[in-house]
């Protein structure tokens, strides 16, 4: 009775220990890749180090993040890579459902605030998901549900 408890109790930590590794393995792997896309330039070799990270990590959010990262490499090599950026962030989406509903409004199409109601953004922005607009105008959201604005700037030319 004795063994096989000290056998149950060495096979459960062998198997904690094996799946601490393989979560640990996953973040060192998804470090390199960023230190080749950010501090070595080397994108193509930081999406293949992403791609593996997405294949062995076990952590959903982790693969989720080197998916995105993907994206991200695919953008900065310019437009001839812009689709595949596309697919990666459309994976994202699809592959890594969030928490919460993602509500892309553009809002520059409409003439005046008095088309939000006709459109239902209203009942979009007291609802449960997350909205964001955009749209260089009239603020939507006064009184009606919390605001985080942020301002875009480029400051080089895409390539």
């Amino acid at each position: 009775m004795k063994k096989s408890a000290i056998l149950a109790a060495v096979v459960i930590l062998v198997a904690f220990s094996l799946t601490t590794l393989a979560l640990q393995n996953g973040y060192d792997l998804f470090q390199k890749a960023l230190a080749k896309e950010r501090a070595e330039g080397n994108l193509e070799e930081a999406i293949s180090l992403y791609q593996q990270v997405i294949k062995e990590a076990k952590d959903e959010s982790l693969s989720a993040k080197a998916q995105f990262r993907i994206g991200i490499c695919y953008e900065k090599l310019g437009q001839k890579k812009a689709k595949l950026a596309q697919e990666a962030f459309q994976k994202v989406i699809n592959e890594y459902p969030g928490r919460h509903v993602l509500f892309h409004v553009d809002l520059y199409r409409l003439e005046d605030s008095d088309d939000f109601e006709d459109i239902g953004l209203y009942d979009i922005l007291e609802g449960e998901g997350i909205a964001v607009q955009v749209w260089d105008g009239v603020d939507v959201t006064v009184g009606r549900a919390a605001c985080l604005r942020a301002t875009l700037t480029i400051n080089k030319p895409i390539q």
